[in-house]
C-alpha cells in the first residue's frame, strides 16, 4: 500500500523534498501487515467498487491534504 500511494504522490507531480516523515513505534494491538482482498464480497454480495484505489488515493490527497493532483 506504502508504495501504491508513494507512486501516486510522484505521478501527480508533487513535490515532496521538504516534508519529513515521522516514524513512531507500532502500537499495541496494530496491525502491522495485511493482504486484504474483495473477492469473496464480489462473489457472494455481487460487490463493485464505484472507485479503483488510485483515483481513492489521489481523491485523498486533493481534498484532505489540499495537494494539487494533475
Amino acid at each position: 500500500m506504502r508504495k501504491l500511494i508513494l507512486n501516486s504522490i510522484a505521478r501527480a507531480g508533487i513535490d515532496t523534498s521538504s516534508i519529513e516523515p515521522i516514524y513512531k513505534d507500532w502500537r499495541r494491538g496494530e496491525i502491522v501487515h495485511s493482504a486484504a482482498s474483495i473477492e469473496k464480497a464480489k462473489s457472494i454480495l455481487g460487490y463493485e467498487p464505484k472507485i479503483d484505489l488510485q483515483a481513492g488515493i489521489e481523491s485523498i490527497l486533493k481534498h484532505q491534504y489540499g495537494l494539487s493532483i494533475s
